[in-house]
């Protein structure tokens, strides 16, 4: 009869250190809010290859996955002196009927209704010569509706980047700016921080490969501005923003008749012959996304909710699969994807990503016209991006 006794007491401390625990994880000032995104978002061409663009990322919108892109000149010039990109991409979700779970956190679940995302991100590249500079920049709006609060941040990044050897090694870095605040009415919560970014893309002559590495540290120093004399019930005023250091490694190649990398001339002569070879290729990539340990923060629509969901207790590793083609010479360029998308919570797995995608010429009026779409499907997530741009 000794025995159920010493169960029935091993089970009455399990559960005593289990409220014990539960108890003691509360959100408190002493945790940060973190700030990842596990989706591919950006530009239709990046987000239709499932972001596996490190090796091969060009222009303004790809600064953002490698800081090196801001150098790295398009191949179709590669022999102007001056050049420039200029990019702008939305993201809404207030035009789809359904809720989207951005962080992957599982708190949002219905199948309608739901908190309000906008977010509108812009970027800009100039090209002199091998020097490339530009910046990203970025706003976005999360509402709760059912709280009434709001969070809103704002990234900025100025990037440099230079070609060495015609263009077969482009480096690049930049400075990571960021501010968010916390509203219900009023400003309740200022918090802002400073990271840093750097990139490069190898690109031997007349060979079919490219590699690619960037990085970036995250938020390596915060700031914290309590904007009301005292919280109202029912909110934390956090410690600060906690952006985690990010390491992608990145590998292309490329078959077709426009299968090997062209020497560059940035405005001399040698080169230009590279714009006149064959345009069809397909390009396979790959690419490797480490995203760090974040030291103990809460997902931001927790915070929101002023709810504990401990998020980045681990490294992530992200796998990124892409392909593109331009398979109908001069008339359509096709795109398809996947990527893994680690989760940041203990509660939730990670998603599965397909992505597809397709650039369409148009006509010529001034400037030849293309039309593109892109789209990227996972468990609580759908992104559908349309655009017109110019066909190169």
């Amino acid at each position: 009869m000794r025995r159920p006794a010493r169960i029935g007491t091993f089970a009455a401390v399990v559960v005593a250190l289990f409220a014990t625990t539960a108890q003691a994880q509360q959100l408190d000032d002493s945790y940060a809010v973190e700030i990842t995104r596990g989706p591919v978002t950006g530009p239709a061409q990046i987000v239709g290859m499932a972001g596996a663009v490190t090796s091969m990322a060009a222009g303004a919108g790809a600064q953002q996955f490698n800081p090196a892109a801001v150098a790295n000149r398009y191949e179709y010039n590669p022999d102007t002196f001056f050049d420039w990109d200029f990019e702008i991409d939305g993201f809404f979700t207030q035009v789809v009927p359904f809720r989207i779970d951005l962080e992957n956190n599982g708190l949002s679940t219905d199948d309608a209704g739901g908190d309000d995302i906008a977010e509108i991100s812009t970027a800009l590249a100039l090209n002199f010569g091998r020097l490339g500079v530009g910046f990203t920049a970025s706003a976005v709006s999360y509402s709760f509706l059912d709280e009434g609060r709001s969070y809103t941040a704002i990234q900025l990044a100025p990037t440099a980047g230079y070609n060495f050897f015609n263009g077969q090694l482009v480096v690049g870095g930049g400075v990571q700016f960021a501010i968010a605040t916390l509203e219900e009415n009023v400003d309740l919560l200022r918090l802002s921080g400073i990271g840093f970014t750097g990139g490069a893309i190898v690109r031997p002559e007349g060979l079919p490969i490219r590699a690619g590495a960037s990085f970036s540290t995250g938020l390596i120093y915060g700031q914290r501005e309590v904007l009301v004399d005292a919280a109202p019930d029912g909110v934390t005023l956090v410690r600060g923003l906690e952006v985690p250091w990010q390491v992608t490694l990145g590998l292309s190649g490329t078959i077709g008749p426009r299968w090997k990398n062209y020497n560059r001339s940035f405005g001399g002569v040698q080169g230009r012959a590279a714009v006149n070879r064959a345009r069809r290729y397909v390009t396979l990539s790959g690419d490797l996304v480490f995203t760090g340990a974040s030291d103990k923060a809460t997902g931001f629509e927790a915070w929101a909710t002023d709810t504990l969901q401990v998020a980045g207790e681990d490294v992530s590793v992200s796998v990124r699969l892409g392909a593109d083609s331009e398979f109908w010479e001069n008339r359509m360029r096709g795109r398809l994807g996947y990527y893994y998308e680690p989760s940041r919570f203990a509660e939730t797995d990670g998603r599965h990503h397909v992505t597809a995608g397709m650039d369409l010429y148009l006509f010529e009026f001034i400037i030849p016209w293309r039309a593109t779409w892109a789209v990227d499907l996972a468990s609580r997530y759908t992104n559908i991006l349309l655009s017109l741009g110019v066909w190169h």
